[in-house]
C-alpha cells in the first residue's frame, strides 16, 4: 500500500473515531485480580451501517488490531447499532499511535492520555500486574480532566478505584 493510500485510510479511520467513536479508560470490579479491580483502556466505533463497521474492522486488521463487533439497538429499540471495540493494551497502543497524527478534535487529548497509560503499562511489562505510581498519575489526570465526558458508572468506578486502591510501599 502506498503512502498516500495508507494516509487516506488512516485519515478515514480517524474521522470515524472522532465522529462516531470513543476512547475511554474504565474501571471494573472483578474477583480475578488481587485487589479486586481491572482497568481497561477501550477504543471503539459504532454505527448503523454494517458495511462501514466491516471496513473499520478490515482497516484495523490491516494494522494488526483485532476488534470485537457487537450488535445492539438504539435506546428506543427501533434501530440496530453495531460497535467494534478493542481493549487489549497492544491493540489500543497500535491504533492510537497510528491515528493520533491525523486527530484534530476534542478526542485528541483523550487519545494522548490513554496512549500514555497503555504505552507505560506495556513498556514496564506491567500488563496483568499491580498498578504503580505512574499508572495512578495518569488515571488521576483522566478522572479530573474528563469528569464531564465519562458517563455514569465508568467515572464513578474509576474514582472508586483511585479511592479504594491503596498501594503498599515497594
Amino acid at each position: 500500500m502506498g503512502d498516500q493510500q495508507e494516509s487516506t485510510k488512516l485519515g478515514w479511520l480517524t474521522g470515524m473515531l472522532e465522529a462516531d467513536g470513543w476512547i475511554t479508560v474504565n474501571a471494573y470490579k472483578t474477583s480475578q485480580t488481587k485487589r479486586g479491580w481491572s482497568i481497561k483502556a477501550v477504543v471503539g466505533v459504532c454505527g448503523q451501517d454494517g458495511l462501514v463497521i466491516e471496513e473499520v474492522d478490515r482497516l484495523w486488521r490491516d494494522l494488526g488490531v483485532v476488534g470485537h463487533i457487537q450488535e445492539g439497538s438504539t435506546p428506543k429499540g427501533n434501530r440496530t447499532i453495531l460497535a467494534i471495540t478493542t481493549s487489549k493494551l497492544s491493540n489500543v497502543r497500535t491504533l492510537l499511535t497510528a491515528l493520533l497524527p491525523y486527530m484534530v478534535g476534542e478526542k485528541t487529548a483523550r487519545a494522548r492520555l490513554a496512549l500514555r497509560y497503555v504505552a507505560g503499562r506495556l513498556e514496564r511489562g506491567a500488563q496483568g500486574r499491580e498498578h504503580d505510581n505512574e499508572d495512578f498519575e495518569v488515571l488521576r489526570e483522566w478522572a479530573s480532566r474528563f469528569s464531564g465526558v465519562n458517563k455514569g458508572n465508568r467515572l464513578t468506578n474509576l474514582r472508586a478505584f483511585l479511592t479504594d486502591y491503596t498501594r503498599t510501599p515497594a
